[in-house]
């Protein structure tokens, strides 16, 4: 009686850690696939990630290119809007000097030093001085001129 209490109670022991096993058995295969999953996305997750760096670079390379484009296409404009300008050196300057009295200035003194060529207000759409205003020191005049 003893032997089949004996045996009774190692095989309670045996069928509970055989149930136990069993359990973490089942656990560990959960976490086994909880595991693959999330390294899935993971992966998924790095894929999509590189995909967008290198979109991103493209993006950049791309906006460097239309940059380049643009600041010559500016540039281009920014020439073609001065071929009627010249600049005059020499004037002499007053501190608060206006458009219109720059423009008096320009014609008297080109048609003082080139009497051949008669200009007149009309010739001239503006004309100002260039930088800050100094004692002593003749700012130049940027003159747009009609053209015609």
């Amino acid at each position: 009686m003893m032997r089949e209490l004996i045996k009774e109670m190692k095989d309670e022991l045996l069928k509970s850690v055989i149930h136990k096993i069993e359990t973490l058995e089942g656990s560990i295969f959960e976490k086994q696939q909880v595991n693959d999953k999330l390294a899935n996305d993971v992966k998924r997750l790095e894929e999509k990630l590189n995909n967008e760096k290198e979109e991103k670079q493209q993006l950049k390379m791309e906006m460097t290119k239309q940059q380049l484009i643009h600041d010559e296409k500016l540039n281009e404009l920014e020439q073609y809007s001065r071929r009627n300008n010249i600049r005059l050196s020499g004037c002499v300057d007053k501190e608060r000097e206006t458009a219109e009295e720059s423009v008096n200035i320009v014609l008297k003194t080109l048609n003082a030093k080139m009497p051949t060529i008669k200009l007149v207000k009309e010739d001239i759409d503006i004309a100002h001085r260039v930088g800050k205003f100094e004692q002593n020191k003749h700012r130049q005049i940027i003159v747009d001129c009609n053209p015609g």
